[in-house]
């Protein structure tokens, strides 16, 4: 009983916080075991199994682990040292986020806030060096040479004492800059993809949800630069209008309708709208399906092509079709999908890189290692049918319409011999 007292008495006196890095006021003791374990911690790799080169194209996974590990540990919370202000010399100045904002400030802008806490003995200066180690651990011995020929751009010299400081924030800028993320998806860029989403559409083979991954990533590329799109609405319109499934096309044409006679609709609405849609019309195998019209139409010219052989009961001898050799089946690994954490990272087989291409990380096959990267994916690959033969995923789609024509063609047979 006087053991439960105690652990109750203690539960009412425990201070409450999520991570044990937030609990912690002040400055940090590294001097004490709790010390050291919150420093090892925070500065441990974004990526243990791997250093980045900085590649843009696999920048993107330690940039989202970043962000978890600065809530971890409290570095963007308000007067985090991941927060700056926009204006060194105003205290009441707006703050930007770092991570989330990376476009907005200058390298120099950043210098300037850095000098002004950096070099003081603060948790925020103990914060300072332990995401500098963090991001330098999560760095490949190829993605540290390239920051070390920038040293003097990261680092903040203190002119009394001519004492260095490296800077976490001025670190992460020129990393961005480096991995072209921040120097080539300029806002001006960002805007031409938007207002050309109907090729986006096409570039996505038709997939909706490949097309709203495309377009997310756009609107974020904004964003971290403190800039909006005006237009998103409209411009997401014609991209869906673009789409291949003539009932899709209908369907968005019907909201654009209403929208332009005063109903409230926001893009992330639309894009939740037009997700759903795609992803009903294909549970009920709908998708690219003909249209009543395109039915007909087909009917009457394969009846038109009966008449023309001459055949009297409107039957004609199918052609011999050559036999095709039969493919062998994929290995295992190569449709084995890798764990969610890893799914963006390539890997090495018989000293070929291959990456999981499928339409999580931006590519047009069913889920498989290819050769290609996703964002390369012209959609070719070969995915598998019920009896185990490999066919493309476009055979497939013109199988699938072949065969409701043709029933389409038997009813109507049935109808005027009636």
């Amino acid at each position: 009983m006087a053991a439960r007292r105690a652990a109750a008495a203690a539960a009412d006196t425990a201070t409450f916080s999520l991570t044990p890095a937030r609990v912690v006021p002040g400055v940090i003791d590294h001097s004490t075991k709790e010390g050291q374990c919150l420093f090892d911690k925070a500065t441990m790799p974004l990526r243990p199994d791997k250093g980045h080169d900085l590649v843009a194209d696999e920048l993107q996974g330690p940039l989202n682990n970043l962000k978890t590990r600065a809530q971890e540990c409290g570095w963007n919370d308000p007067g985090g040292v991941l927060i700056i202000d926009t204006d060194p010399g105003d205290a009441d100045s707006p703050k930007c986020d770092v991570i989330e904002k990376h476009g907005v400030p200058t390298l120099q802008l950043i210098q300037e806030c850095e000098d002004t806490c950096i070099r003081q003995q603060t948790r925020k200066a103990q914060e300072n060096f332990m995401v500098f180690q963090c991001l330098m651990n999560s760095l490949s011995d190829i993605g540290k040479a390239k920051m070390f020929a920038w040293k003097q751009d990261y680092t903040i010299i203190d002119d009394a004492t001519d004492k260095k400081n490296e800077s976490c924030n001025c670190l992460l800028k020129i990393m961005l800059r480096e991995s072209h993320i921040d120097c080539n998806a300029t806002v001006a860029t960002i805007r031409k993809s938007l207002s050309k989403l109907d090729d986006y559409m096409a570039k996505c083979g038709h997939n909706v949800v490949a097309f709203n991954t495309c377009v997310n990533s756009l609107i974020e590329g904004l964003s971290a630069r403190g800039k909006t799109s005006t237009d998103l609405l409209t411009n997401l319109f014609v991209g869906y209008l673009a789409c291949s499934d003539q009932e899709f096309r209908n369907y968005i044409k019907d909201k654009e309708n209403k929208h332009e006679e005063g109903e409230d609709l926001s893009y992330q609405e639309l894009m939740l709208l037009a997700v759903n849609k795609c992803k009903i019309r294909k549970t009920k195998n709908e998708w690219n399906a003909p249209s009543e019209q395109e039915e007909k139409i087909l009917a009457l010219e394969t009846k038109l092509n009966q008449l023309k052989r001459g055949s009297p009961n409107g039957k004609t001898k199918e052609p011999k079709k050559k036999k095709r050799k039969e493919r062998k089946p994929l290995p295992d690994w190569m449709t084995k999908k890798p764990a969610q954490a890893d799914i963006n990272d390539p890997k090495t087989v018989k000293d070929k890189q291959c990456h999981w291409c499928s339409t999580e990380t931006g590519g047009k096959c069913e889920g498989a290692w290819r050769r290609h990267k996703p964002s390369e994916c012209k959609g070719k690959a070969f995915a598998f049918d019920q009896s185990g033969k490999r066919k493309s995923p476009e055979k497939a789609a013109d199988a699938n319409k072949k065969a409701k024509l043709t029933a389409a063609l038997a009813n109507m047979s049935i109808d005027n011999e009636e």
